[in-house]
């Protein structure tokens, strides 16, 4: 069904955006001495599947003898591995035929098109915790949280909603969300907020969520789909999963 370049190019998507959600919460500091041959840009940007295999072991085990931290980290690797989390989910509904994206279940009763959907909705949310995280004035909003009550409420209001809009939604809440992170100095982004409001402890903790659901949901898709790789990159699993 899948050819031997699509496999190749899954694995290594994926098993580069786990490595790269292992540095998440490590500050610029202690990535200096991260046990990885080079520069990690230069890894995250060439290496193979074997490598970031290798690079995901050595940084777990790597990361037990560092002091605890405050779960911030480095901007820098934080827009990386939101893109790369990206990619992972590309790569993965890629093995999608066009045919089925909306009639084959690839989340429980969820078709490629309500994924997208889902993960355009959640973006939006995620994009007003972090403006409230920044400290501006943002409008109340309704929200359950009962995630599958939310989750249905949000899929009922997009159920007339075409591939296209759902896609482009996707696509541009996405970008939307790292621009702002973009734009904003990494002491804005790790910095602590304590309003009444607070969902996350720091902007920084609210894209690490939203990169997570990413990573989520890229990993059910090749699970549901059979896709013949690794087991370990069939599910995952972290804070905010």
């Amino acid at each position: 069904m899948w050819d031997k370049q699509q496999l190749c190019a899954v694995k290594k998507a994926s098993g580069r955006a786990r490595w790269l959600r292992e540095m998440i919460g490590i500050d610029e500091q202690n990535l200096k001495a991260m046990p990885v041959d080079g520069d990690w840009h230069d890894l995250a940007k060439n290496g193979s599947y074997e490598d970031f295999y290798w690079a995901i072991r050595q940084t777990r085990k790597w990361r037990k003898t560092l002091p605890e931290g405050d779960g911030t980290g480095s901007k820098n690797v934080l827009l990386v591995a939101l893109e790369a989390a990206c990619t992972d989910f590309q790569v993965s509904a890629d093995l999608v035929p066009e045919s089925e994206w909306e009639i084959r279940p690839v989340c429980g009763v969820w078709t490629l098109k309500e994924v997208v959907g889902h993960l355009a909705d959640w973006d939006n949310l995620f994009m007003t915790w972090l403006k409230i995280g920044l400290g501006e004035d943002v409008p109340s909003f309704a929200f359950d949280a009962d995630g599958d009550v939310q989750n249905a409420r949000m899929a009922e209001a997009r159920k007339d909603k075409t591939w296209l809009e759902n896609w482009t939604d996707c696509q541009n809440t996405r970008q939307a969300l790292i621009d702002r992170l973009q734009a904003k100095d990494e002491s804005d982004i790790n910095r602590r907020y304590s309003g009444k409001r607070r969902t996350f402890p720091t902007v920084y903790h609210c894209a690490w969520s939203a990169l997570e659901h990413y990573l989520d949901h890229a990993a059910i898709l090749r699970r549901e789909l059979g896709v013949p790789i690794p087991k370990f990159l069939l599910t995952f699993k972290g804070p905010y999963t």
